[in-house]
């Protein structure tokens, strides 16, 4: 069994269990089940559909009871909300992205399978929703691992425009931030600041790892600025790369966990300066002991 900080039971999905349910499973093979707002209870990584007057099983692999099966049901409130919030907050990063029947979103891999947050590979056969909640086809992803070349185009500061290079890309894979990446490393100068435009607006750069590079091809523009904020010339530069994905993805992987450990490092300095309460922070003024 799963509990809480609090001592509240969890089911697999770390959701608090109601009161007078259990954790649920499905057997051959074994799965744990939760409950969808749609009202429907799934297993995954199948995502096997389970009719709730089916036998439940609990982690001893013992039949539930129907009575302590619908008491799950009390959860459905609470999700129908959790849509309803999440959709009225859609950003771009919820962009083509589809959920499972717990309304969690599914992340694709390289191959293009779909992937559970808890990393497996869903089932073929599993439904998959929107953001809203409704059942719909499966995205059609382009062939893995295709690559197509994406031409560089640097903004003169007279409106003209120039090639300076060619990245080879996966098509429907590589975001902009691996091409920003890529691309600084190309130019090779002590630059502040590379931006993409679309349609002559700039891409801000929260937004480049949600930005597939395949949907600007065959050409993106940019600009590159110094420290002072004065464009670049980037005329004498030339350059024909790939985006090396292993090695690109790592990287990601790894700001993406020193990101993770700052956030949780600064939690812990807000919790512990917390519990020194009002007016106790350590003084800075002290002198040192002894005569001067």
């Amino acid at each position: 069994p799963r509990y809480s900080k609090s001592g509240q039971l969890l089911d697999y999905y770390n959701r608090a269990i109601p009161t007078n349910a259990a954790q649920m499973y499905l057997m051959d093979p074994a799965e744990p089940i939760g409950v969808g707002a749609n009202g429907k209870h799934f297993a995954y990584p199948s995502g096997r559909e389970v009719n709730p007057e089916d036998p439940h099983y609990d982690f001893v692999a013992k039949t539930i009871e129907p009575s302590v099966v619908q008491a799950a049901d009390q959860l459905i409130p609470a999700l129908k909300t959790g849509i309803v919030l999440r959709s009225a907050v859609l950003t771009i990063a919820d962009r083509g992205v589809v959920f499972d029947g717990l309304g969690r979103p599914l992340r694709r891999n390289r191959d293009g399978q779909l992937l559970t947050r808890e990393g497996h590979r869903i089932g073929d056969e599993a439904s998959v929703f929107d953001a809203y909640g409704n059942d719909v086809p499966r995205p059609v992803y382009p062939k893995p691992r295709q690559t197509a070349a994406l031409a560089i185009v640097f903004a003169l500061d007279d409106r003209k425009t120039q090639k300076i290079g060619t990245v080879t890309i996966e098509v429907g894979w590589t975001n902009l931030e691996h091409l920003y990446n890529e691309v600084k490393k190309s130019l090779a100068v002590k630059s502040s600041l590379i931006t993409f435009y679309e349609n002559e607006y700039p891409i801000p750069e929260k937004e480049r790892i949600y930005r597939l590079a395949s949907d600007f091809l065959p050409t993106i523009l940019l600009t590159c600025r110094d420290n002072h904020g004065n464009l670049v010339n980037l005329s004498d530069k030339s350059f024909n790369v790939s985006v090396n994905h292993d090695e690109a993805d790592a990287v990601m992987e790894r700001e993406r966990a020193q990101e993770f450990l700052k956030l949780l490092n600064s939690h812990k300095q807000k919790k512990s300066r917390a519990s020194l309460g009002p007016g106790s922070a350590p003084r800075t003024d002290t002198k040192p002991e002894g005569t001067l």
